[in-house]
């Protein structure tokens, strides 16, 4: 939610404008973007203004130490994590819970569901409201203990970027979505990673793919693969814990 507007008018008042980016698409007005999803500097084209310095692809990762010192032992073979974004302005998370309701009734009502919304995401009452009024479905909003909370579930729902890069950290298996057109643009890298699971970019139809890519990271074989994966990728690139 923070784009070129309020960088200029912070402009007066500061030194310098660092940006700290995992979606593209908002325009800017900065001396530096950081976003480690990307690395086709031409995504910023018209987006950034001329003296901007660009700091693409991996080795700029900027992960918490307290998503590589969780205690693997807290995981709950039922419980799953939903976190789409911050704002999450499309209101997946709502869509996502309303289906996943659904998969548990089919499954015996065998799973929990821990759905975590940020500051900015607008539907928070309703959201609250609905794990309120639905077992198994607990709430949090605007946490900062995100890696203990995400290390407690099996495997992981949410958008690609930043968060994703953390359950991978984390060593989940996760199901993944696009929600804009641009994110497409950066999962070359993370998807011949073969740490996730890819929805598809919204709009989505969660009836017809999400149980199904649950019931596939919950095969034994494939679940075990995509651990043994996140870890290869997070040595790969040599990502250094950062605090």
């Amino acid at each position: 939610g923070i784009d070129r507007k309020w960088e200029t008018a912070v402009r007066d008042h500061i030194g310098k404008v660092i940006v700290i980016d995992d979606f593209i698409g908002r325009t800017h007005c900065s001396d530096i973007i950081i976003n480690c999803m990307a690395t086709d500097r031409t995504m910023y084209d018209g987006l950034v203004n001329p003296n901007c310095e660009l700091l693409l692809g991996m080795e700029y990762a900027l992960i918490g130490k307290e998503f590589f010192i969780q205690d693997i032992s807290k995981r709950e073979k039922c419980r799953i994590s939903v976190f789409v974004s911050g704002s999450d302005i499309t209101d997946e998370t709502s869509k996502i819970i309303r289906h996943c309701k659904g998969i548990n009734r089919r499954n015996n009502n065998k799973f929990t569901f821990d759905v975590i919304v940020g500051r900015l995401n607008d539907k928070c009452l309703s959201i609250r409201k609905f794990c309120e009024e639905n077992e198994k479905f607990n709430f949090f909003h605007d946490i900062d203990n995100m890696a203990e909370v995400l290390n407690r579930s099996y495997i992981s729902i949410g958008a690609l970027g930043q968060s994703l890069l953390e359950r991978i950290a984390l060593g989940i298996p996760s199901i993944a979505l696009a929600i804009s057109d641009n994110q497409t643009n950066l999962i070359d890298t993370l998807a011949k990673s073969e740490t996730f699971t890819f929805l598809g970019t919204l709009p989505l139809h969660y009836d017809k793919i999400l149980e199904e890519a649950i019931n596939g990271l919950y095969n034994v074989d494939t679940y075990e693969e995509r651990r043994t994966k996140c870890k290869k990728f997070i040595r790969n690139f040599n990502i250094r814990i950062r605090w």
